[in-house]
């Protein structure tokens, strides 16, 4: 470590003294150089003696600071190992005052802070990542040998009931366009058709809600408590309407709730958490360590409506969903199981708070029935009326008030249940769409018409005017 010093004076003829630190003035000519400098601060003066042996009395001085020592850096990772979709990291350095340059897999090095997020709505991918980070100090040191960690993340964590939803006297789902298509009881205007696109939609007692690609959230409906809001900025990877309230799930694994909160059933318990699910006056969560933590009317149990026992879930047990019925919950174990809490006695209990061993893929809690859905079967129990089961191979289930709904792989949805409002309707959704076809008027006697349908293996049938239909393809032309 060297400095080097170069000087003057406006006195003719006159002489240099030097010291460095805390050593004496000694004689010295410019350039003073110094070698072998010592880590850390120091000072160089220097002044001025003229032939008359008189010293300048106000010394030039320069201090400053040899750093020549890299910094380094350490991190650590929340959630530590895999993750569902985000992922934040606290950044730190043996030295104060350092800046901190990161890179996420192949990238370039670029300016960061902490903590430093990657989140699904942000670019992060599923699979397998690498994030290395490196401080700089002042001096300009870089750290030679930075912080890395790997880990995998597998996404979103799955969302139960995300492309089909049964309310109390509404049902919506997701068509394969992404839009939200409602049926039932409208009077709040819960049933209305939205375009989105959305990823998933959700029904409360007389509100609709859905999660946008952006990770927004729109709502539509009853909004007497604030429970719908027109639309939310997010970014969230879920969102769940409970009777009068809505819950959603932020990237971060918080969450955020709005709307009747008469038994602080929008007021979350601190996360992180990787699904949420509202109930009739409860919301119930699940966290990172796959318990499930509740909050809201029943946390005691006093068979005094609405306190149940609903937001007192089960223990000793390791969760991968949850679903919060009007006064009962189930969560589904890792051996498919389903447990069941709250309502077990009294006028509220209708036998959907019975565990089941399943194994289910889902389960599914309304008001006084429970589904599990299996490879091929969606089986219920409670209210015998709504709680039928059905053997069929459906991808998503969905409990309401007092019917069921579940959605099959091209898209059409099937409902049991009570349906005096019209919310337990089959929904065949099979569309066609015409995208091209001759003007009118049209002076060529031939027409030619392409089309295409919302389900990629389905077949066609042409009519031309009154004719009958009959088996055609895309393009179809007469003559």
């Amino acid at each position: 470590n060297v400095a080097s010093f170069t000087f003057t004076t406006n006195e003719t003829r006159a002489t240099f003294e030097c010291r460095l630190d805390d050593a004496e003035f000694a004689a010295c000519t410019s350039p003073q150089a110094y070698a072998e400098l010592a880590q850390g601060g120091h000072t160089f003066e220097v002044r001025t003696k003229d032939l008359g042996g008189n010293y300048d009395l106000t010394p030039a001085a320069h201090t400053w600071t040899i750093d020549s020592i890299t910094p380094d850096t350490t991190l650590s990772a929340n959630p530590a190992g895999a993750t569902y979709g985000y992922i934040a990291f606290s950044l730190s350095s043996d030295e104060a005052g350092v800046t901190f340059q990161c890179k996420l897999d192949g990238g370039s090095y670029a300016a960061c802070t902490s903590p430093q997020v990657y989140h699904a709505y942000a670019g992060l991918a599923a699979g397998s990542h690498t994030f290395t980070v490196r401080a700089r100090d002042a001096a300009g040191n870089i750290d030679a040998t930075p912080a890395t960690y790997a880990w995998t993340d597998n996404g979103p964590y799955p969302r139960a009931e995300t492309s089909v939803s049964a309310g109390f006297e509404h049902s919506c789902a997701l068509r394969t366009d992404a839009s939200a298509a409602c049926w039932g009881d409208g009077f709040y205007g819960q049933d209305a058709d939205m375009p989105g696109p959305f990823t998933q939609v959700t029904t409360g007692t007389y509100h609709t809600c859905g999660l946008r690609n952006d990770g927004s959230i729109d709502c539509w409906g009853s909004n007497g408590y604030g429970q719908a809001p027109a639309h939310l900025a997010g970014p969230y990877f879920q969102v769940s309407a409970g009777d009068s309230h809505t819950c959603a799930l932020r990237v971060d694994g918080s969450i955020d709730c709005w709307g009747d909160g008469q038994f602080n059933q929008i007021y979350p318990h601190a996360g992180p958490f990787l699904q949420v699910d509202a109930g009739g006056y409860h919301t119930c969560a699940l966290r990172w360590d796959r318990t499930i933590d509740c909050w809201g009317a029943g946390d005691s149990v006093t068979n005094d409506w609405p306190h149940l026992g609903q937001s007192i879930p089960e223990t000793g047990f390791v969760f991968t969903q949850v679903s919060a019925g009007k006064h009962h919950t189930c969560g589904l174990t890792t051996d498919g199981a389903a447990r069941c809490w709250g309502a077990t006695d009294g006028d509220y209990a209708y036998g959907q708070s019975a565990d089941q061993a399943g194994p289910y893929l889902q389960v599914t809690a309304g008001y006084s029935h429970t589904c599990g859905r299996t490879t091929n079967a969606v089986d219920c129990w409670g209210v015998e009326a709504n709680a039928t089961d059905q053997p069929y191979a459906y991808t998503v289930a969905s409990a309401g008030d007092s019917h069921t709904c579940a959605m099959i792989a091209n898209g059409a949805v099937d409902c049991w249940g009570y349906n005096n409002a019209g919310q337990a309707t089959d929904q065949p959704w099979l569309e066609t769409f015409i995208d091209s076809h001759p003007a009118s008027p049209e002076a060529s006697s031939s027409a030619t018409f392409t089309f295409h349908s919302d389900l990629a293996t389905a077949a066609f049938e042409c009519s031309l005017d009154d004719g009958v239909f009959v088996p055609c393809t895309s393009p179809a032309t007469y003559e």
